[in-house]
């Protein structure tokens, strides 16, 4: 907690740091403090931090793990290839023997674990607690914490169809417009350009109008 708060400090000496709402305003030097998938810490363990300095965050939220309470899928992939075998082999038959969560698509995942017992608490402790809803709705009025857009799901955006972006998109985009802090932003999962999306995904999530 230290060390974070002293980067904060750092950065709030260094830039102008800035809520969400004025990306767009004319400031200088601008620094916008985010975090991507709703990890626990990221509201127990930064927040408060963050709210003594007064600093804005905008947090980007994969609702389904959150909602169902259990592991996101990267989680559940990379857990399953370090663990299971079965998994391991049946991704290697189709020539994904590397950069899994990556590569593996919802189909490839469904077809992959059909016949494999799953045990959602050894992968949440091998992945680390996710946000409740519950301490969503405590933080929903709280004008220095933002909610923004990250897919139902964190699976790799370049790797889907695009009926299934659509899904993901507005099936996250329904549980997130009930919080008063939610602000219709979206970040890609994973994040990088020409691997984890292409111009047609940005165009497709552009048609959205986030």
């Amino acid at each position: 907690n230290s060390e974070f708060n002293s980067i904060l400090v750092w950065i709030k000496k260094n830039f102008n740091v800035i809520s969400i709402l004025d990306i767009n305003n004319d400031i200088d030097n601008k620094a916008l403090i985010t975090f991507d998938d709703g990890y626990l810490g990221s509201f127990k363990n930064a927040i408060p931090i963050l709210e003594y300095l007064q600093i804005p965050s905008l947090h980007f939220l994969n609702m389904r793990p959150i909602v169902k309470k259990e592991p996101n899928i990267v989680s559940k992939i990379q857990y399953l290839c370090l663990t299971n075998k079965e998994f391991k082999n049946a991704l290697m038959k189709i020539n994904i023997t590397k950069d899994e969560i990556y590569k593996v698509t919802p189909l490839i995942y469904k077809n992959c674990t059909r016949n494999i017992t799953i045990d959602k608490n050894k992968i949440i402790s091998y992945q680390g607690e996710l946000v409740t809803e519950e301490l969503l709705n405590e933080y929903s009025s709280n004008n220095l914490v933002f909610l923004g857009n990250h897919l139902y799901d964190h699976w790799n955006v370049i790797n889907l169809n695009e009926n299934e972006i659509k899904d993901y998109y507005f099936k996250n985009y329904d549980f997130l417009k009930k919080y008063k802090n939610f602000i219709n932003y979206f970040s890609f999962t994973h994040g990088m350009p020409k691997y984890n999306f292409n111009k047609k995904n940005l165009d497709q999530i552009r048609s959205f109008n986030p």
